[in-house]
């Protein structure tokens, strides 16, 4: 799948799509541990929208 994303261009350049990849799946995982604890539906809902944020970050703008 990310080569099909780079092929068609929709990355910033010089992203290193291994360490964004391993960020992601730290935050949900940490965001498990969390929400194991507590059971508090909030958690998720905030790590989702921050997730959301930082992927659309990645996104190649029209001044990229």
């Amino acid at each position: 799948m990310a080569g099909r994303i780079q092929r068609k261009n929709m990355l910033k350049p010089g992203l290193d799509l291994n360490e964004t990849a391993q960020f992601i799946v730290l935050t949900i995982s940490g965001c498990s541990a969390l929400y194991a604890s507590t059971h508090d539906p909030r958690i998720w809902n905030l790590i989702l929208a921050q997730l959301n944020w930082f992927i659309n970050g990645l996104k190649k703008t029209r001044k990229d």
